[in-house]
């Protein structure tokens, strides 16, 4: 992580979070929990894989969270 580029300001005043505050926001957490999804459906047998057929495992993890509620 990169050093607060504004040294000396208040931090309440200030709009630098550091760069790992974005790795915590809905954005970056969706396409983990899809990977890691893709992963255990391929150790079960499916045939689906994250970069070559990403419609298809959305549609395979939305039927799956319906399935689970």
């Amino acid at each position: 992580m990169r050093d607060d580029p504004l040294v000396g300001i208040d931090r309440a005043k200030s709009d630098f979070h550091g760069d790992n505050a974005y790795f915590d926001c809905e954005d970056v957490s969706k396409p983990k929990e899809l990977e890691m999804f893709a992963w255990e459906a391929y150790k079960r047998g499916a045939n689906v894989h994250f970069i070559a057929k990403p419609t298809q495992l959305e549609y395979m993890y939305k039927h799956h969270v319906e399935k689970k509620k």
